[in-house]
């Protein structure tokens, strides 16, 4: 919806993150992805409501095994 438009223009414009980037977090279809937490925690001060944080800033510290 044009709310929708509104909320990624101005989170672009609140933060150094171009709008194509986010517009891809808000995408409906199999080509939306997640922010980095590098992002989600540059874009989540903006945001009304915060849902999927601990999940979205979860780390796993392993090893490379190949």
């Amino acid at each position: 919806a044009a709310s929708d438009v509104y909320k990624r223009q101005d989170l672009a414009n609140k933060t150094d993150l171009p709008k194509t980037k986010i517009e891809h977090w808000f995408r409906k279809d199999k080509c939306f992805s997640y922010p980095s937490i590098e992002d989600w925690n540059k874009i989540k001060p903006h945001l009304k409501k915060i849902q999927f944080d601990d999940e979205l800033t979860y780390e796993i510290d392993e090893d490379w095994k190949s």
